[in-house]
């Protein structure tokens, strides 16, 4: 393989992992949108939303690390497949 043909397909991958990342994001922003339409009727279930809330920022911080390896191997010339 070319090395564009290998770089395009890095990059195709680097495309689907970022468009399942964005439905993920949706799909909680949907979620969340929903429970704080039900705690706006009253305070219950406040603590469990700001907890779901931190968890989802804690993954993203995950994903966000994870990615910034992938690109600093893609830089490399080396995919995650490479590693993981």
């Amino acid at each position: 393989m070319h090395h564009r043909e290998i770089d395009l397909v890095a990059l195709e991958d680097e495309v689907s992992e970022l468009n399942d990342r964005l439905q993920a994001l949706e799909a909680d922003r949907d979620f969340l949108d929903h429970a704080l339409n039900s705690v706006r009727n009253g305070n219950e279930g406040l603590e469990f939303i700001k907890e779901i809330a931190h968890q989802l920022q804690e993954i993203r911080k995950i994903g966000i690390t994870k990615r910034c390896q992938s690109c600093s191997l893609s830089l490399h010339g080396w995919s995650s497949h490479d590693i993981y």
